[in-house]
């Protein structure tokens, strides 16, 4: 068995890891007298605010007129501290009359609403500006069509820690009143405890990445099938990580806080264990570990404190059966070690 190598994504990943810009720049807070939004659109933002606003109030329960869920995340590090978080939904297209809609999600720091039921108390001479705190960790609104399949991909940027995600769909407004009164909403809850890649000397890895993935020119224009990172790594994630053996698995990730080494670089050395899975769960290892390196020898210009990485093996040896594959990252400066794993199906 051997490490199959993706050198030209991986180079592209290494221009990203050095970009100043975040993988995702969260928008301005929306005005209602902002061109960019029409006035059906503007009627829509705030049906989808009003829903979100009495379901995590408990006023009313979360409308679900048609299938709404979220099947996937990826979390990444995201500059000043906070963590990106990629993610998937899914709607039933078949249960929309339109496929044009308007989104809107909103992220609600738990530890702030927390601390609001432990302090309800508010001292009156106090200055009320100075214990303002918006307990809104993101908000951002959209209109897009779902695609065919309906797997609608978005992204967030979020402070560490719990948070509950609210997601509303609407079906878009017409300005046809009748019809308007018609429009199907759907509200999705979905808890999300964000990972902290914050800390300078502590070593992490990203989550996997597992999908089709291409560089492109960076554009404004927003895409909703697919990830996008640093504006032009374009990746398709693989929903369901089962494959033939005509295919290989490869693996995208970042690893963060790597000690400065020699000629300015960190000293990583990676070790990926395969174990085979029965029916059980029972594990047997499966084949000798595979190794890899990331040190100054093979990192090329300046160090930003994280690492692109890959990893990729054919699977035509493999016997159809499930696996766990798992990475252990050790930096050679310092000794510290992190693992992580993943589970993937090999099929006949």
């Amino acid at each position: 068995m051997y490490i199959r190598q993706a050198v030209a994504v991986c180079g592209a990943l290494f221009v990203i890891s050095i970009a100043s810009q975040p993988i995702w720049a969260q928008e301005e807070e929306l005005q209602e007298g902002q061109p960019q939004f029409s006035e059906n659109e503007l009627n829509d933002v705030r049906v989808l605010r009003d829903v979100i606003n009495e379901t995590s109030m408990g006023i009313t329960a979360a409308p679900t007129q048609f299938p709404l869920t979220w099947v996937h995340q990826s979390f990444l590090a995201e500059p000043g501290g906070n963590t990106a978080i990629f993610f998937t939904l899914a709607i039933d297209r078949s249960q929309l009359s339109t496929s044009n809609v308007g989104m809107y999600v909103r992220a609600d720091d738990k530890s702030v609403f927390e601390m609001d039921k432990a302090d309800p108390e508010v001292d009156p001479e106090a200055d009320p500006e100075a214990g303002m705190v918006d307990p809104y960790a993101w908000s951002d609104v959209r209109f897009f069509e779902v695609p065919d399949d309906g797997y609608v991909m978005g992204s967030m940027a979020v402070p560490p820690g719990e948070h509950e995600v609210f997601i509303a769909i609407k079906e878009i407004s017409t300005g046809d009143e009748e019809a308007d009164a018609l429009t199907k909403v759907s509200l999705l809850r979905h808890d999300l405890n964000a990972p902290d890649f914050s800390e300078a000397d502590q070593l992490a890895v990203s989550s996997f990445m597992v999908g089709e993935m291409e560089m492109k020119a960076p554009d404004d224009t927003k895409i909703w099938n697919r990830y996008v990172i640093g504006g032009a790594l374009h990746i398709r994630p693989k929903l369901e990580l089962s494959f033939t053996k005509a295919e290989g698995l490869t693996l995208f990730f970042f690893i963060y806080g790597g000690q400065i080494a020699a000629q300015q670089q960190p000293d990583l050395q990676l070790s990926w264990q395969f174990y085979r899975v029965s029916p059980e769960g029972e594990e047997t290892a499966f084949a000798a570990p595979l190794t890899q390196s990331y040190n100054a020898e093979n990192l090329p210009g300046e160090y930003s404190g994280q690492v692109p990485a890959q990893f990729g093996v054919p699977l035509e040896q493999f016997p159809a059966s499930d696996f766990r594959l798992e990475a252990t990252v050790t930096d050679q400066s310092n000794d510290k070690m992190v693992t992580q794993d993943i589970k993937f199906s090999v099929l006949e």
